[in-house]
């Protein structure tokens, strides 16, 4: 994962240089980007290694750490990192100019994540130091 590219969009949001709709546009596409890029690496796979791993799960043969730990070493991302990145997506995803549910958020909540996410992608080794 390159944490490059989101870490400058969320300052350009944080910085108010750019509207909270275009940011979750932006967001949610190169979240999706990113997705799609780690999906890749299967294609080079002898075997389904994620599907494998999926089973032996299901199975119970791994506990939830295990796969959560093991997955995140078949596609080569940090659990913690990965964690916040998949957050601020929901977030953006749940974001509208006027909230009319209870899962909606505005903008003043949505900043609010994106300020958590950006201390999690900026400084990742306080949140290691804190995770052991």
């Amino acid at each position: 994962m390159r944490q490059e590219p989101f870490l400058s969009l969320i300052q350009d949001f944080l910085e108010r240089r750019i509207q909270a709709q275009s940011f979750c546009t932006r967001y949610i596409k190169l979240w999706a980007n990113e997705r799609d890029a780690t999906d890749m690496k299967k294609a080079g796979w002898p075997l389904p290694y994620d599907e494998m791993l999926t089973s032996a799960w299901q199975r119970g043969e791994i506990d939830d750490v295990q796969f959560r730990e093991r997955t995140a070493e078949l596609w080569g991302y940090d659990p913690h990192l990965q964690d916040a990145l998949d957050a601020l997506h929901s977030a953006c995803d749940c974001w509208r100019l006027s909230p009319e549910t209870e899962w909606e958020i505005d903008e003043a909540q949505l900043r609010h994540k994106v300020e958590d996410a950006f201390a999690i992608l900026a400084h990742p080794s306080k949140v290691l130091a804190q995770a052991a």
